[in-house]
């Protein structure tokens, strides 16, 4: 299984470190230029609180 080519107009930055598109850019002559970009990244470990279940939550 090979690479395959981008098509004309689309270029698109991945990051082998963090394994995500980081930016893409796709030129189109109906639509223009469309530029997607992964900014403010945080490689810190997020706050424990984010993942704790709220004291007062219940199943039922």
């Amino acid at each position: 299984m090979g690479l395959k080519a981008a098509p004309p107009g689309l270029r698109t930055t991945r990051s082998p470190e963090l394994q995500v598109v980081v930016m893409t850019r796709r030129s189109d002559p109906r639509f223009g230029e469309t530029v997607y970009r992964l900014t403010e990244i945080v490689r810190a470990e997020p706050p424990a609180e984010l993942f704790q279940v709220p004291a007062d939550f219940t199943v039922r």
